[in-house]
């Protein structure tokens, strides 16, 4: 199985694109975030904001890790898309993702989106489903 990650900063429509790209063509997807939450113990989105970049930089090596023994790919499909963020942000410090041992994801291709910074701002504002930054 192949990967087909599609990234961009926080806001951008990741999600969105992905669900619709999986309703139309049936792939399976993953979200880098959910596979952190899980091996986190936890279920709250808004609680990687709180990250420190040491801790990030542990709970990525434990998805690692993780992802050695469950993996993500069950031969399903030949593709996955992969959700992940370009850059994270905490406390003013923008890092860009931790991809040095990525090579389970096999990646095919890489979907880069960009939209308006006034425009995420404004979408996100008005979601009240979470509390966003």
């Amino acid at each position: 199985m192949r990967s087909i990650v599609f990234t961009g900063v926080k806001g951008v429509g990741k999600s969105t694109l992905v669900r619709e790209v999986t309703g139309l063509l049936g792939l399976p997807h993953k979200d880098y975030a959910d596979l952190i939450l899980e091996v986190m113990g936890s279920d709250d989105k808004d609680k990687l904001q709180d990250l420190t970049p040491t801790e990030r930089r542990a709970i990525i090596t434990r998805v690692e890790e993780w992802l050695r023994t469950n993996p993500v790919f069950d031969g399903s499909s030949d593709y996955l898309l992969l959700e992940n963020h370009l850059t994270t942000t905490n406390g003013g410090t923008i890092e860009p993702p931790i991809v040095e041992k990525w090579s389970q994801f096999r990646i095919a291709g890489l979907c880069v989106l960009y939209a308006d910074p006034n425009e995420i701002v404004a979408r996100r504002s008005a979601d009240k489903s979470r509390q966003r930054q």
